[in-house]
């Protein structure tokens, strides 16, 4: 059966609705938002309509056909009878219950006319016995200027529900990265929607998801604090003579991510501003891009009184309202924010396998093992025995093997107690000729107390080096190979130049200048050796 829908304004206007400015997830969402209302709407009797049918939810299904250039949008909300379907065609024509996110009445024509030149809409409302539909040719109605459009009607049973729009020659196909970004923003529009577990919304068949922010948790003397925290508060409206209500949540992110921080505003359960990459974070509670609280403070708030654009892609900020909601929410947050750029997250020791160590000394010690720079070393001991003055012997310190150095102190860590947890050892042999020096590297990331290196001579020949990988400075600096090859070639060179000084020194006196000219030789020998290994 056909009807005759009266179109006004002139038809030609739904060709302008190409040149809006859409986000495409925020197009999508337009269909989204009718069907969810829809099922608010009804929620009760939907409900059991559904536990009859044996599914759990509204299901909102999206299809994307790149082959075709179509987009479908479908849902088994409550559906639509005649008036709701008119309006839903017609321009300018808002529903009769405006308080929900279907407010305009004119989103689903702007979307669908934003999209593609060509789109049905079909639809059946819960015990109705007509499905109704109808055709829009944006380019054939701008052509005729036509001031109706004809629609359809076909019989149905009573237990029938949905609503379809189908919208075709797509003015901008969508490309994958495209429709990751669709997928991820409308994760987060609906979140609170898809947390409710009443929604489900499907891209081809595929459940869209919302994952949540981690919150930062920590634990001092005073105990376990968890950073996330109800608020509450009012913005004047000094335009209207009233008080804007703001209610929500503010929190620190447990790891600080500039993509991901920054606040979301809801208005009635759907996100207006904010989602990945898309935070509202004003200068004013933010700070500039590169403090920490611009990556770590996060939040919901939701305004469901505010004012919005017709597109409901942002806030009505009109005449200061956004300046005074900033204001309120600078002062809201201004505790969150200064811990945020305080905080600073402990890194985690990194535990290194034995085949990790293994192979991150390996080229150190084939270095140290070649004769040729034993050789070096031979020479480098007689020369610097030749060099040392009456004077310098005489201004050296006395100081004790190498880990009793303390000044009278003792360890924080008995040296037993090390060695009960250090894995190892790693072997680094340096040949000198009748004789060698063997080092012996040992590692643990158990006592964090324990010194960052400790050495102990075993033997004339024989040193054993203690490395702690937990200590608070050393921790942060070796999370990845690169940076625990430089930390053991450092330190090898270390126990070397110190060993190299005591043993031209006569008394067991090193001078501080000769360690550090030895160390400087060492370092530069071995990387001469090993840039001309890998030439």
């Amino acid at each position: 059966m056909e009807l005759n829908i009266p179109i006004r304004p002139t038809s030609s206007i739904y060709a302008t609705y190409r040149r809006l400015s859409y986000k495409p997830w925020f197009a999508v969402a337009e269909f989204v938002d009718n069907s969810t209302q829809s099922y608010f709407n009804n929620s009760e009797l939907l409900k059991e309509v559904f536990k009859k049918e044996g599914i759990d939810q509204l299901q909102i299904e999206i299809n994307y056909d790149p082959v075709e250039n179509t987009l479908e949008i479908v849902d088994n909300a409550y559906g639509m009878e005649h008036a709701d379907f008119f309006r839903a065609v017609i321009l300018d024509s808002p529903p009769p219950n405006r308080s929900g996110r279907s407010e305009y009445g004119m989103g689903l024509k702007t979307a669908a006319c934003w999209f593609g030149a060509k789109w049905t809409v079909e639809s059946t409302q819960l015990g109705s016995t007509k499905i109704y539909s109808a055709t829009i040719d944006v380019r054939q109605l701008a052509e005729s200027r036509a001031d109706s459009i004809t629609g359809f009607t076909t019989p149905t049973s009573t237990s029938t529900h949905f609503t379809k729009v189908k919208i075709y020659d797509l003015y901008h196909p969508l490309r994958s990265s495209t429709v990751t970004r669709i997928k991820e923003q409308l994760g987060s529009m609906y979140r609170q929607d898809i947390r409710s577990k009443e929604i489900i919304f499907r891209w081809n068949g595929t459940p869209i998801t919302f994952e949540e922010q981690p919150i930062l948790v920590t634990t001092n003397n005073e105990g376990t604090k968890v950073w996330k925290q109800e608020v509450e508060f009012t913005v004047p409206w000094e335009e209207v003579g009233i008080s804007l209500p703001v209610r929500g949540w503010i929190g620190i992110r447990k790891v600080g991510k500039q993509r991901d921080a920054g606040f979301v505003l809801l208005r009635r359960g759907r996100v207006i501003q904010g989602g990945p990459g898309e935070g509202y974070r004003p200068a004013e509670v933010f700070g500039a891009p590169n403090m920490f609280r611009s990556q770590r403070l996060i939040g919901e708030l939701c305004l469901d009184e505010w004012p919005v654009t017709q597109a409901k892609d942002q806030f009505d900020w009109s005449n200061g309202l956004e300046d005074a909601f900033i204001e309120k929410l600078a002062e809201v947050c201004k505790e969150y924010g200064d811990f945020a750029d305080s905080y600073r997250a402990p890194v985690e020791p990194k535990i290194f396998t034995p085949n990790e160590m293994d192979s991150v000394t390996k080229p150190i010690r084939e270095i140290i093992a070649r004769q040729e720079f034993g050789n070096w070393l031979k020479e480098e001991l007689k020369q610097s025995e030749k060099e040392l003055t009456a004077q310098q012997k005489q201004s050296q310190q006395k100081r004790s093997e190498p880990e009793k150095e303390n000044n009278g102190q003792k360890d924080t860590v008995e040296l037993k107690d090390i060695q009960k947890v250090s894995k190892g050892p790693i072997i680094y042999s340096l040949n000198l000729d009748a004789s060698s020096w063997i080092l012996r590297l040992h590692w643990q990331s158990q006592l964090t107390d324990a010194h960052w290196l400790q050495i102990s001579h075993i033997s004339e020949q024989e040193i054993d080096i203690y490395l702690n990988t937990a200590h608070p400075f050393v921790t942060p600096y070796i999370q990845d190979r690169n940076i625990l090859e430089f930390f053991q070639k450092l330190i090898v060179a270390f126990v070397i130049a110190e060993k190299m000084a005591l043993s031209i020194s006569h008394d067991g006196r090193v001078s501080p200048a000769d360690f550090r000219i030895l160390m400087n030789k060492i370092l530069k020998r071995t990387a001469e050796l090993e840039v001309h290994t890998h030439v």
